[in-house]
């Protein structure tokens, strides 16, 4: 049962595309999670991961996303990822420069909608 919903929830496709968006090989992240406190990590399980064989329990789960910057229901699939998701990873793969020039944009448009409507 578990492993079919994590299949519909597509986790290993996600954690392999945060992944890549962060250029990590494999046993980079298994590096980091395992710095992280997600205990024994390897390559092997997050190959095993990304292919949806083995699933994280709720420690591991709870520290990929911490990792990644993202919530559990977002690292499962849940509403509020897609977009905001897709920008979050773009904006991290930014250096300081493009992060600064993202936030001024962001501001800007922020500002242009929360304007009055002219007639």
């Amino acid at each position: 049962m578990i492993r079919e919903e994590m299949q519909k929830f597509d986790f290993g496709a996600r954690l392999k595309r945060m992944r890549r968006e962060q250029s990590l090989t494999q046993d980079e992240l298994a590096a980091r999670l395992e710095a992280w406190g997600c205990g024994t990590a390897s390559k092997y399980t997050i190959s095993q991961y990304e292919n949806n064989r083995r699933f994280p329990g709720v420690k591991p789960l709870s520290v990929i996303a911490a990792f990644f910057g993202v919530s559990v229901d977002d690292l499962l699939g849940g509403t509020g990822g897609g977009e905001e998701l897709e920008v979050l990873s773009l904006y991290r793969a930014l250096d300081e420069r493009g992060k600064l020039m993202v936030q001024a944009y962001a501001r800007a448009l922020r500002d242009v909608n929360a304007a009055p409507a002219q007639e």
